[in-house]
């Protein structure tokens, strides 16, 4: 059917998969937006009964919004949102995007204490019943810098703030990913910044945070 996913109950679709002795290969997440007779999933189960074909789609929730409880970048492009509308030209409230910058700065420091999830589902006998589409650190915290970054190029407060912000992500990165999502973002705001033309001080208030954001980096591993 067409709409948002809204929720997928992936132990329920292990149990099936587990009692129907076959392996599923989920294509869609939750938030994704499927139209009539997209490819959501493939089986090696050729037939199923009506049963567990009813029992099947029962393990998907659809509807016409995004929803947070299994989707945690609709959470994020909401903050995101609010960051944009902020900086639009008819606003012009930098200070709430800068606070904006702030959580989303949080919560990826939060992000980079867990673990996330590889995207397999075993049965009781270890089995592997069920690869699905999973949530990345480097995905979620990319949304959450992207927009804003590629917004606020003229606003020279915020790209501060962003750079002050990978500085306290930097601080507490320990995997590979943490590193990258610092160093991409780093290198992405650098660009922008100097395709403008900022007077000496401005100049030396970006070159004193790139500076100990390089330095940070350079501690890695």
């Amino acid at each position: 059917q067409c709409g948002y996913v809204q929720a997928i109950n992936y132990d329920q679709l292990t149990a099936l998969m587990s009692k129907l002795d076959g392996y599923l290969e989920v294509l869609v997440a939750p938030g994704d937006f499927v139209v009539n007779r997209k490819t959501s999933m493939r089986s090696t189960i050729k037939e199923l009964s009506i049963v567990d074909e009813k029992s099947l789609h029962d393990c998907f929730t659809f509807g016409s919004k995004r929803t947070p409880i299994q989707d945690p970048e609709f959470a994020v492009d909401q903050l995101v949102e609010i960051a944009l509308r902020a900086l639009s030209p008819g606003i012009n409230d930098p200070y709430s995007a800068i606070a904006c910058v702030d959580k989303l700065t949080a919560m990826i420091c939060d992000l980079t204490q867990e673990t996330f999830p590889q995207g397999i589902a075993f049965d009781r006998e270890g089995v592997k019943r069920i690869n699905y589409k999973v949530t990345s650190f480097e995905g979620l915290a990319n949304t959450a810098y992207d927009q804003i970054r590629q917004y606020s190029p003229n606003c020279l407060a915020v790209c501060l703030r962003q750079l002050e912000g990978l500085a306290c992500i930097a601080e507490q990165a320990r995997e590979p990913s943490h590193w990258a999502f610092v160093r991409h973002q780093k290198h992405m705001i650098e660009h922008g910044l100097k395709q403008q033309n900022f007077i000496d001080l401005d100049r030396e208030k970006i070159n004193s945070r790139l500076q100990h954001l390089n330095e940070l980096l350079q501690s890695d591993g």
